[in-house]
């Protein structure tokens, strides 16, 4: 409990974590440890103390003033630590918790888990139980259940109240049911007893800009976003392979694409260690992004020069790799057309066939940019009776 402006606030406005029940020896040392969100100047945290259920309260510390020598104070209250040390305790110090037998428990389910929480009462006796949710630090306290009575149909109770069985069962637990909720008696709630669900949402992934086809070397970014505020790394795969880790508050994924990365799947998978495999077996995207690289053509041709004797065929293969495939391609000798296939074939070569000869793609990106591609190659014809003419000569004069 702390005030506020002298009004008494509920602790799960801005309480991080209520104190656990502890059980120790007498002449142990305990510590409770209670932190706050955000403490302003105005607010004044205390402790408070009672033996038994029923009885009185009593304050034992309020903001940094102790009123009972027992209890010494831990923590740095600017950070809004404020811990309640209790050296060689005595074991008329106990107190509180024995009203509840059974305490809810932190909680992580996946979307579309069941979950309980249970909590249960050593003596109700004519009380009235009460649960209470708290969707985020700071917002408004709901009731969900008071006594038998369902104040929301997506809870429900489950355990024998008259034996102070007061248990809460969520079916197909959504995601924005992750909170604080608080188990205690409605003409006692500054008693309660607090579990924290986390509901856990498989990742989304997204690629910036708004779409997977992009042109050769254009920076993309890609983002995962994980509902559910757990610490753990962020894993990005490119084709199942890991390519990047990072913490999992820093959710993008920079880099330049080539025409390499044409097809290649991208996903990302949520790994931290609190989270137990058998929960979240598989905290991946749903589906990989597939990316759709495009690039103008690359073309390449059977070496950059071809010999060959008079007479004999000639084969000037053109090999086009462009994505999108290329609309048009052909052979130029200078500036003439000289085939539109990818392979000019030339069944009895001749001198005058020498030359350099071009292969020339074009295609059209998704932009509407028009792109294109050429190589070149030298044909070298050679007269298939100089060797042996010269030859002949040589001979006749000698």
């Amino acid at each position: 409990m702390f005030t506020e402006g002298g009004e008494k606030v509920h602790l799960n406005q801005v309480l991080k974590k209520p104190p656990s029940d502890t059980e120790t020896v007498v002449g142990s040392n305990v510590q409770l440890k209670c932190s706050f969100n955000n403490l302003l100047e105005n607010h004044t945290p205390q402790w408070q103390f009672k033996s038994s259920a029923g009885d009185p309260l009593v304050e034992i510390t309020i903001g940094s003033q102790i009123l009972n020598d027992k209890y010494q104070l831990t923590g740095d209250i600017s950070n809004g630590e404020y811990h309640l040390f209790i050296p060689n305790v005595a074991q008329d110090l106990s107190g509180a918790s024995s009203l509840f037998k059974e305490t809810p428990s932190d909680t992580i389910k996946v979307v579309g888990s069941n979950v309980q929480l249970n909590c249960s009462f050593n003596d109700l006796k004519s009380q009235t139980p009460q649960w209470q949710f708290q969707r985020s630090p700071g917002g408004p306290i709901v009731e969900i259940v008071v006594g038998s009575e369902i104040y929301d149909n997506k809870y429900h109770l489950r355990g024998d109240l008259s034996k102070g069985e007061f248990h809460l069962f969520i079916p197909n637990v959504a995601q924005d049911l992750s909170g604080t909720y608080d188990c205690s008696l409605l003409d006692l709630p500054e008693d309660y007893r607090s579990a924290e669900l986390t509901v856990l949402d498989f990742p989304k992934c997204r690629v910036r800009p708004q779409s997977t086809v992009v042109s050769d070397k254009d920076v993309v970014t890609f983002t995962c976003h994980i509902n559910g505020n757990l610490l753990g790394d962020l894993v990005w795969l490119r084709n199942g392979e890991e390519i990047s880790r990072r913490n999992a508050k820093t959710n993008e994924y920079r880099t330049t694409l080539k025409k390499a990365d044409n097809g290649a799947r991208y996903n990302c998978r949520y790994e931290n260690q609190s989270v137990p495999s058998h929960i979240w077996p598989n905290p991946s995207c749903s589906e990989d992004i597939i990316m759709d690289v495009q690039y103008g053509p690359d073309v390449k041709i059977n070496g950059s020069v071809i010999v060959v004797t008079e007479g004999e065929s000639a084969f000037l293969d053109c090999v086009i790799d462009a994505n999108p495939v290329a609309e048009s391609h052909n052979w130029t000798k200078g500036d003439i057309l000289v085939s539109p296939n990818l392979t000019h074939y030339i069944g009895r070569t001749k001198r005058d066939d020498a030359g350099v000869y071009e292969c020339r793609a074009s295609n059209t990106l998704y932009d509407g940019t028009s792109a294109t591609g050429n190589e070149t190659v030298f044909l070298v014809v050679e007269c298939e009776f100089t060797v042996p003419v010269i030859f002949s000569l040589f001979m006749y004069y000698l």
